[in-house]
């Protein structure tokens, strides 16, 4: 069987210098979402350890709402994370 591929063994094979060079600067988009999905994670960890706070407090006596607490507090915190994240990362350049 034949696949249709042609092997030159003439040529040399490039050296490390002779590679094309990835561009290395970042754009302001990239920047941009880079710093919403941090801040995303950031505020979403933080959510998270603000629902644990919130939720073993003293004053809470009934537990079978927690997840919508942990629901709340996480999904609230990845959002204002997102949004401060994205600020951030488009003002850093």
């Amino acid at each position: 069987m034949r696949l249709g591929i042609t092997v030159d063994t003439a040529a040399a094979p490039t050296s490390v210098g002779e590679r094309p060079v990835a561009d290395t600067g970042s754009s302001r988009l990239v920047n941009t979402m880079r710093g919403a999905l941090i801040g995303s994670g950031i505020g979403a960890a933080g959510g998270l350890i603000l629902a644990f706070v919130e939720t073993h407090n003293s004053s809470v006596t009934d537990h079978s709402e927690d997840a919508m607490g942990y629901i709340t507090f996480i999904t609230l915190g990845a959002l204002i994370g997102y949004v401060v994240g994205g600020v951030v990362g488009f003002v850093r350049n």
